[in-house]
């Protein structure tokens, strides 16, 4: 039915198909949680850190800012914490990471300061004191916004996210960034997700 030569050059194709868009394809299902958004401004706010300090969300501008909406008591989020950490060591001048708990009146500030020490937090920890869980639209958690330089939200999450998927997400919002290694950065994401993405409902928290 096929010549020879034809019939190698669908052996070429389905290669490369399988080589670069099956990951690719895979990426986009393994990662379907997360929505590429480039096109709001993040909201504003103000709040108190657990150590006192006043701060507002404008005040991280020029850098990337991971927004983590949390709870102690949250399994998936506990799990989330060493993620954010390897992605803050990679990323540390140029990008800051404010973790805020959705659960004040549960969450105090002791609890929150053990917490920190409990999982070696270096980074921003605050309750949210001035809804702005609601403000983002949080029904469950955890929750992570990845915000650009200029405050844009350039992704959201919903459920564990791999420490793997925020490095590329990140490297994909500084503006100097060679994106002639995104698609290797697709497939190791890829390859990483496959292996240790659990299912999306076993990572939530429901607010309730």
């Amino acid at each position: 039915m096929f010549s020879q030569d034809s019939e190698s050059l669908v052996v070429q194709v389905l290669r490369i198909a399988k080589i670069f868009i099956i990951p690719l394809l895979s990426t986009v299902v393994l990662l379907s949680n997360a929505q590429l958004v480039f096109s709001s401004l993040a909201p504003d706010f103000t709040l108190n850190d657990i150590d006192g300090n006043i701060f507002s969300l404008h005040d991280f501008r020029g850098k990337i800012v991971i927004l983590d909406f949390f709870a102690t008591w949250c399994g998936p989020c506990m799990e989330e914490m060493p993620h954010l950490k390897a992605v803050q060591s990679q990323f540390s001048q140029g990008l800051a990471i404010i973790s805020i708990s959705v659960a004040p009146s549960t969450d105090t500030v002791d609890k929150l300061k053990t917490f920190r020490s409990n999982y070696n937090i270096t980074w921003i920890i605050s309750r949210d004191t001035a809804d702005v869980s609601n403000v983002y639209n949080v029904t469950a958690i955890p929750r992570i916004y990845i915000i650009d330089k200029d405050g844009y939200v350039g992704y959201e999450h919903l459920g564990l996210t791999e420490e793997s998927v925020l490095q590329y997400e990140v490297n994909t919002l500084i503006p100097e960034y060679p994106f002639l290694f995104i698609p290797l950065l697709i497939i190791l994401a890829t390859i990483a997700a496959i292996f240790s993405r659990k299912t999306l409902m076993r990572n939530l928290c429901d607010r309730s």
